[in-house]
């Protein structure tokens, strides 16, 4: 089916209206810090009574089994118990007028993007009218011994077939060539680039802002070239046989590269697929990592001689440089590759949870350089975006504005609003009001939150004890200081640290955050006192506090979406752009980031 992209643009504007006509009077509920929960009264001030209400009558385990059967797509039940006069029904849904749990959690099942169908289904991605994969997804690489941590392996097989995927598929109608290069954008230690240049031949320019990256990169990369070929040797033979055989003298010579082609040694690269460097057991060394797997002969690839191991691969270069907006992509890959493109030479754009800034910067280069053809991007780090013009504030739920004066307004272009700003790049979010649409930093920071991982794991859903001691150390602070309470917490910067793991029992807790805040000369109580504080909230506050933070945790994914969404709008709204997606790219599960900006040019 061909790809309507005026159409495509309207869903995603609609989706965004549903999102942010329903998290618009949340945001002070969202944005709320829970350090503030009982100082500030947040269970009267910031939830909406009827539904305050309904939460009160249920126990703490009803709402761990609701976000456990909204995860699980179980929740339709929840649909027929849903408040008579709410109108859930109603796609434009308004949080403030919910009166039960149960409306939440079918307001939010209907919000995410899946249920939207904003969000593709790899077995339904079709680039050019030709689909990406037939009915089931199953990356073609073999699987290697443990080179890269499980969450790690799990992301660069999928995310590497799948951009072998576009490169087949997605390549523009003038191009006939197809896709050669790629340039990898925050490509850390390139766990993304090795596999794209040594599975699938790609040429890649690993960029990343910090030279301990890119050494380490191209060190990485000269150890798993020496290893490769019984790399793969040891994952056919597995699939294969269901166990690796022995290597013995001469294993290269006896290698059937009509069956194991990836075995071949890349005539492209100056080595000859030689043994893996052996393991020094006596070295000491804390670095040494020996692939794991309980068959024969596993390959190990150590950490000796780091110093002086360097890639003699000619598919990866490394670029140490710090990517912004103006950053020339076709200049920066032609003189790393060592090579003379021709104007109409097309490369791809990817990088694998590009954080904050980066992500944005990323879309705006695939737009501004002609001969990206594609990009195939997975974002994270929402939290240190910067927003445009106004901030939230969650103690009261009112607006200010951020600093900036009206001479200081850049004007909206082809690379969405100003530079200085991340959030939101879509027209519709910049335009349609009289200011621009603000999340909060908290309700971005928020948007970490993965329900699916807080489900997976068996403990995921009950709250880590220092959140609660937090909370009852801000009511002995303001307890202490009385109308100084204000002025005080204005001068502090109201971060403890990390110490809850650090603490035995709450007294000691305490003392070493009132230590930390620079408040112990000015909060005078006793061990009694502060064990009678704790034992009151224990019994009176702690199951209301738990209910928030869960019922708060709902919000995570909204965020993501509205986030998400204006970055789809966005590369829709540009003339240049003849797709884009939003892709479901991993299992939420493992990788909590789980969703791709995919888009071509025409």
């Amino acid at each position: 089916m061909a790809f309507n992209k005026t159409q495509r643009l309207m869903d995603a504007y609609k989706g965004l209206d549903a999102l942010t006509t329903f998290i618009q009077p949340a945001l002070p509920f969202v944005n709320s810090h829970l350090t503030e929960f009982y100082t500030s009264n947040y269970w009267d001030t910031l939830l909406p009574k009827l539904l305050r209400d309904d939460l009160e009558s249920k126990s703490v385990e009803e709402i761990k089994q609701g976000l456990r059967d909204l995860v699980s797509g179980d929740w339709t039940h929840y649909a027929t118990c849903t408040s008579s006069s709410s109108s859930t029904q109603d796609q434009n849904e308004s949080f403030e007028n919910l009166k039960t749990f149960q409306d939440v959690i079918v307001a939010t099942a209907k919000l995410q993007l899946s249920a939207m169908q904003l969000s593709t289904p790899l077995t339904k991605l079709c680039f050019n009218g030709v689909p990406i994969y037939e009915e089931s997804v199953s990356p073609s690489e073999l699987k290697l011994d443990t080179i890269m941590p499980e969450k790690k392996t799990h992301e660069v097989n999928l995310m590497s077939d799948f951009i072998k995927k576009i490169s087949e598929t997605g390549n523009r109608p003038d191009d006939k060539t197809g896709i050669e290069y790629l340039v990898d954008i925050g490509s850390g230690k390139g766990y993304l680039s090795s596999h794209l240049t040594l599975m699938h031949k790609f040429k890649v320019l690993a960029v990343d802002s910090s030279s301990v990256n890119t050494s380490g990169c191209e060190k990485r990369s000269a150890k798993l070239e020496k290893a490769w070929a019984q790399l793969v040797r040891r994952a056919a033979e597995r699939q294969q046989y269901g166990k690796c055989s022995k290597r013995g003298k001469h294993w290269k010579s006896k290698i059937n590269y009509t069956t194991f082609p990836l075995c071949q040694p890349d005539a492209s690269c100056n080595h000859d697929g030689g043994d893996p460097p052996q393991s020094n057991h006596d070295d000491g060394e804390s670095n040494e990592r020996q692939i794991n797997d309980n068959s024969s002969d596993p390959v190990q690839i150590t950490s000796n001689n780091l110093d002086e191991s360097r890639s003699d691969n000619k598919l990866l270069k490394t670029l140490t440089k710090f990517v912004t907006d103006d950053f020339d992509l076709f200049d920066e890959i032609t003189t790393s590759m060592g090579e003379n493109f021709s104007t109409s030479t097309s490369f791809g754009v990817c990088g694998l949870h590009t954080c904050g800034k980066l992500g944005v910067t990323c879309l705006r280069l695939f737009i501004s350089n002609k001969n990206a053809s594609f990009i195939c991007n997975v974002p994270c780090c929402y939290h240190l975006l910067d927003e445009n013009h106004l901030f939230l504030q969650p103690s009261n739920g009112s607006f200010h504005e951020s600093g900036s004066s009206e001479n200081e307004d850049k004007e909206i272009n082809e690379l969405g609003n100003s530079t200085t700003y991340c959030f939101p790049l879509s027209r519709k979010l910049n335009l349609e009001n009289s200011s621009p649409f603000c999340l909060g930093k908290n309700a971005r920071m928020m948007s970490a939150y993965s329900l699916h991982k807080m489900v997976a794991d068996e403990k995921g859903l009950d709250m880590h004890p220092s959140i609660f001691y937090r909370c009852v150390l801000q009511i002995i602070i303001k307890t202490a200081l009385g109308d100084q309470y204000s002025i005080t917490m204005d001068k502090c910067e109201q971060i403890v640290g990390k110490i809850g793991r650090k603490c035995t029992n709450f007294v000691k807790y305490v003392r070493m955050g009132l230590n930390n805040l620079q408040l112990s000369t000015k909060v005078q109580v006793s061990d009694d006192e502060i064990s009678n504080i704790y034992t009151t909230y224990v019994h009176q506050g702690k199951d209301r506090l738990l209910k928030y933070y869960l019922l708060r945790s709902l919000f995570a994914s909204l965020v993501e979406g509205i986030i998400l969404l204006d970055r789809l709008a966005f590369l829709l709204e540009q003339d240049k752009v003849a797709e884009a997606y939003i892709v479901q790219l991993f299992d939420a599960s493992v990788s909590p980031r789980c969703y791709a900006i995919v888009s071509l040019k025409k």
